[in-house]
């Protein structure tokens, strides 16, 4: 079980938490009560992504995963959201999370809600052991997209990153900040990226420009032992062998896109 330093919990409570949330996040909170643990973004107007979030429920308030780097803006976000709606927004200070590759059948730990084969997340206020590398390996060979690396902040657009295939936003709930641009771009079905594993031999760096005939189709992502994750415009991939610093790679779409 890894400590994942980089996320950190808020929590809402008040009569008027999940409505509040219905109108601000890409899934219908609804689903909570089902699926114990939901993945959800919060996008701009323009459809861009700003945060991404895992909610569950526990003692009537909802608790909210976020990007640590990225708590206090979400704060501010909701903050400006809230107007007069009865909602308590508050840091969460004692719960930590944790990632697992395997369930520990304890009650707040829950298999990942964006893909059954991604591992579990685990929210506990004990102290435990830190696998260094550990979660980041396991993230790089499932190609699963993070925040700050593939999720760039109000300029990544959650359907070329393939969020829709992890569960993130439901199509049919009503209005939320940025549905227009991702209902229209999901009806056109004009989606031009998607993120593929990438295989070398050869040292890479993130921001890599990936080469295919001549011309740049990507960038490298991520990067972690001789593996990496790369978002590659589909519709200029050619052959599974690229190029990144003029040195021959392999490329494959990430298996969940057809999970």
């Amino acid at each position: 079980m890894q400590l994942l330093a980089n996320r950190a919990i808020i929590t809402l409570s008040g009569n008027d938490k999940e409505h509040f949330l219905q109108g601000i996040i890409t899934k219908d909170i609804n689903k909570i009560k089902s699926e114990k643990i939901i993945y959800t973004l919060i996008l701009n107007p323009q459809g861009k992504f700003l945060f991404d979030l895992f909610i569950f429920e526990k003692d009537h308030m909802l608790y909210i995963d976020c990007l640590k780097d990225k708590k206090e803006d979400l704060i501010k976000k909701l903050t400006v959201y809230k107007l007069r709606s009865d909602v308590v927004i508050k840091e969460e200070q004692n719960i930590k999370i944790y990632f697992s590759n395997s369930n520990l059948n304890e009650e707040n730990c829950f298999i990942d809600p964006r893909n059954k084969n991604f591992g579990f997340r685990v929210y506990s206020e004990n102290e435990s052991s830190d696998s260094k590398g550990f979660y980041e390996e396991f993230r790089v060979d499932n190609a699963i997209p993070e925040a700050e690396f593939e999720l760039k902040y109000e300029k990544s657009f959650p359907l070329e990153c393939g969020l829709d295939k992890l569960a993130a936003i439901d199509f049919n709930k009503g209005c939320y900040v940025g549905q227009e641009v991702t209902a229209r771009t999901k009806t056109r079905g004009v989606i031009r990226k998607a993120l593929y594993n990438i295989y070398t031999n050869h040292p890479i760096e993130i921001g890599n420009e990936i080469i295919n005939n001549n011309s740049s189709i990507g960038l490298v992502t991520s990067f972690y032992n001789n593996k990496g994750i790369g978002l590659i415009r589909d519709d200029e991939l050619t052959s599974e062998e690229v190029f990144i610093n003029n040195k021959p790679v392999k490329v494959k779409k990430a298996s969940w896109y057809t999970d």
